[in-house]
């Protein structure tokens, strides 16, 4: 899996991850958090982490010793089962960069790479929140593109559905703003081909997410009440 170029091979690496721990109904991010934990070729342990913004670490075993991932104490339980995913990545995906051992910040740093970890990032959120998945349910809930309200309860209701944070979600919905609106607009998801921002940008696709709109609903709102403000009775 060390060949992997496009957002679709990384989503297939992330699919065969999910077949792999067990994963085939959907379930929250705290299922696959205690799938990985349920693994004997991994040791996972929560300790305090003091550098500012690292989320975890994880080390390739060799000579046959376990792989090796550590999470932050801080970090809760809606939060344990992407980070685990994150690891699950560079582990199965990338064990032979980096000398195997990985470092994973809140925020990029110099000191990482930055396609390596977008890899990670990409690659855990399709563990714990599937495109095949997301997509039919943000379907559902999605109501009134004109609600900000409306907007927001939806993605509230993708948190508790799968488990996570809402910011979790909020970036789940950026990354999938193109395949969101295939969708939305009849395509069949099955056929939808997942691109990156990177891949998107050379196709010329530029495509507005429901994070956009529910900016832009609040930008709208926040003018018409200073027009009121401003009106002289």
């Amino acid at each position: 899996m060390d060949n992997i170029r496009s957002k679709a091979e990384l989503y297939q690496a992330a699919d065969q991850i999910r077949e792999q721990l067990g994963l085939h109904a959907p379930c929250t991010a705290e299922e696959v958090y205690q799938r990985i934990i349920a693994r004997e070729d991994i040791g996972l342990a929560f300790i305090p982490l003091n550098t500012w913004g690292l989320q975890g670490m994880s080390s390739a075993g060799e000579n046959g010793e376990r792989d090796i991932i550590l999470l932050s104490d801080a970090l809760g339980k809606l939060e344990r089962g992407f980070y685990a995913a994150h690891e699950m990545i560079h582990l199965t995906c990338h064990r032979d960069q980096q000398k195997g051992r990985f470092y994973c910040f809140f925020d990029q740093t110099l000191e990482q790479d930055d396609f390596l970890e977008w890899q990670a990032n990409e690659g855990a959120a399709q563990i714990v929140m599937p495109m095949q998945q997301f997509l039919p349910k943000a379907l559902s809930l999605l109501q009134d593109m004109g609600d900000r309200a409306g907007l927001l309860r939806m993605r509230l209701k993708l948190a508790e559905h799968f488990g996570v944070t809402d910011s979790m979600v909020q970036v789940r919905l950026e990354s999938l703003k193109y395949e969101l609106y295939q969708a939305w607009i009849g395509q069949e998801i099955a056929s939808i081909t997942p691109l990156s921002a990177r891949e998107q940008q050379r196709m010329g696709i530029t495509v507005p997410s429901l994070n956009d709109r529910i900016q832009q609903l609040w930008q709208k709102e926040l003018d018409y009440y200073r027009r009121l403000r401003d009106i002289d009775i």
